[in-house]
């Protein structure tokens, strides 16, 4: 079946954008095929303060942590979401975010995890994943990795919206506290979080409301992890909320061109 959805995507690729684009997208198949995990998931860790204070010295802090293949990887595979493997059917690079996942959650077994951005499959969306995406693919990648777990989806679009067991999903829009604040409110504001991965908009602005609603409903120790954020935006998040909050932690942590904020409670 994972061959067949291969063959039809590349036949796609060769009929909408030629020949050259499908050799283009079928050699970067091939070298995250055969290159080592080890080396396509290098991770590098830095403290945050390290990088607000000396951001124009990027190798003068940096951890490197290899990534293995782990189960995450497998996982992101079967459910096609873009945060690692190889199979996710969009059209850009997946992540490799699984392998940092991998290394920050595998020890923890949290009650409820929340994650904004379900993934859209509308092709009148602009931020759509493409057609052959299935919404809540995430979602179910870690309702499997973590089979304890309650697991919470925000999206704006409330097209995409489903229940199934140990799932809920939610219309919310990050950009607004009304809105945030609204679906707090359905748990009468009693929602204790272990892990929020914000993969919503990508914007210093989203990211900080959505942050300010839900950090107080982020259990002691929990993590809270910011995906996707360009470069620039990450000093502005970052400044924003040293300021503002006591954290535990709060470390970036980049795999060749993405970028997350992880912050400890």
């Amino acid at each position: 079946m994972r061959f067949m959805r291969l063959i039809i995507k590349g036949l796609n690729i060769i009929s909408e954008d030629g020949l050259i684009q499908f050799l283009r997208e079928f050699n970067k198949f091939i070298i995250k095929l055969i290159l080592p995990e080890s080396l396509r998931n290098l991770i590098h860790i830095r403290n945050s303060k390290l990088w607000l204070k000396q951001r124009s010295e990027l190798t003068s802090s940096f951890y490197l942590v290899f990534g293995s293949k782990n189960e995450l990887d497998g996982l992101s595979d079967r459910y096609g979401t873009d945060k690692g493997g190889t199979y996710a059917p969009v059209s850009w690079d997946t992540h490799s975010y699984t392998a940092i996942y991998d290394l920050i959650f595998g020890h923890v077994d949290p009650d409820v995890i929340l994650e904004c951005g379900i993934g859209t499959n509308n092709p009148e969306n602009q931020s759509s994943m493409g057609a052959d995406y299935s919404p809540g693919a995430s979602l179910r990648m870690w309702k499997e990795y973590f089979p304890d777990s309650q697991i919470i989806g925000l999206d704006i679009d409330k097209e995409i919206l489903f229940q199934e067991d140990r799932i809920e999903t939610y219309q919310v829009d990050q950009t607004s506290e009304t809105s945030i604040n609204s679906f707090l409110s359905r748990f009468e504001n009693e929602l204790q979080i272990d892990i929020v991965i914000d993969d919503g908009l990508h914007t210093p602005e989203a990211a900080l409301t959505l942050f300010h609603g839900l950090f107080a409903h982020l259990s002691v120790g929990g993590f809270y992890v910011i995906e996707d954020l360009k470069m620039d935006y990450v000093q502005r998040v970052l400044t924003a909320l040293e300021e503002e909050y006591n954290l535990a932690s709060v470390h970036i942590m980049t795999n060749r061109r993405d970028s997350l904020i992880v912050v400890r409670k």
